[in-house]
């Protein structure tokens, strides 16, 4: 069975019910924040079973088109304690069941029976909560997963485990429990680790690469291309605002043959975003001119779009003199296989 990693909301009653806005997110955006509670804060009332198991919500596993379903995940659960600045593990439950919207909707229309919805509704009003969300809402946004009480095993404080910038709304794949993980990449197998996490993250693809790109442009990788190239400055149009600089790989992640690859500085060239994008999906590219002098070029079907400025840099050459003999080989053989797949972008 896999095992997930989960956060939920903060609760000072045991999450028997909900404790009102002490302790919790104050963050524009987020659920508990403007609503005055989170549904996760009746995870441990078992007074409320139904045929031997508790039906109740995860935040993590709520996606738009309840990706789970149907998915049974081993989950530690933790919690953000904002007065000690510290991520605190609550509990793990062996064995959970993510429902599906039928599924769901069969709990509810039970809980609603029993009158349990009644006294959600009574606790929500009693920590001056939007009540209204637990009869307007989908019975899914309500209940997503079930699990039975002896599967829960509670943690002491004691057994505190930091979980690197992980994030309320994501589901993670937990490789790393009872583990520390620190912040910063001293080390290359803490950067791969971050990208494992990323790559299990329940986000969108387009989520997880722009995730990638922080997680790779803050560590290790970026601190390689700027060593390679002897600046910290977008190669083609010499932009020193940090802010704006991505760290680009010319041979993609997913096509390096091993973490030597990954992490090569003369696999990477420092772009502005936009060129970033345009060079990440071939659009852009370099070609060897001379010596150490590469053209810039871009494909003939984003030419007519581009802005004057950087149509004005088509045809316009940046150097790689910075770098060693060494260096400037491996370069090469990366920007051919870049090159190679830019061609082939211009014939589609």
């Amino acid at each position: 069975m896999e095992e997930k990693i989960a956060r939920i909301c903060w609760n000072d009653n045991n999450w028997k019910k909900p404790s009102g806005e002490y302790g919790k997110s104050q963050n524009e955006g987020l659920f508990e924040a403007e609503n005055g509670f989170g549904f996760e804060e009746w995870l441990f009332d078992f007074d409320t079973l139904v045929d031997g198991y508790k039906y109740a919500f995860l935040q993590p596993v709520n996606t738009t088109n309840h990706a789970h379903a149907g998915r049974r995940y081993a989950i530690h659960l933790y919690v953000y304690d904002k007065f000690r600045s510290e991520n605190i593990s609550i509990a793990k439950i062996a064995s959970v069941e993510c429902l599906t919207e039928k599924e769901a909707k069969s709990v509810y229309d039970k809980l609603h029976q029993n009158s349990v919805l009644d006294t959600m509704v009574r606790d929500v009003e009693n920590v001056g909560g939007n009540k209204s969300l637990l009869t307007t809402l989908p019975p899914i946004n309500c209940f997503n997963v079930r699990f039975k009480p002896q599967d829960v095993k509670f943690l002491s404080t004691a057994d505190f485990h930091s979980f690197h910038e992980l994030t309320r709304y994501n589901l993670y794949e937990n490789k790393h429990y009872l583990k520390q993980l620190y912040v910063g990449f001293n080390s290359e197998d803490q950067l791969l680790d971050d990208v494992t996490e990323i790559m299990n993250a329940d986000v969108s693809n387009t989520e997880k690469e722009t995730l990638m790109k922080a997680r790779i442009g803050q560590g290790k990788y970026r601190k390689n291309v700027i060593d390679v190239w002897g600046s910290e400055v977008c190669a083609v149009t010499l932009n020193s605002i940090r802010e704006v600089l991505v760290a680009s790989h010319i041979k993609a992640w997913k096509d390096c043959t091993d973490s030597t690859e990954r992490l090569d500085g003369a696999n990477g060239i420092l772009l502005e975003a936009t060129l970033d994008k345009l060079f990440d999906v071939h659009l852009m590219t370099l070609f060897h001119k001379k010596k150490s002098e590469f053209e810039i070029r871009f494909s003939p079907s984003v030419m007519s779009e581009l802005p004057k400025y950087y149509k004005d840099l088509a045809g316009f050459s940046i150097s790689i003199d910075r770098m060693s003999n060494d260096e400037a080989a491996r370069f090469s053989r990366y920007m051919e296989h870049h090159n190679a797949l830019f061609k082939s972008k211009c014939e589609e």
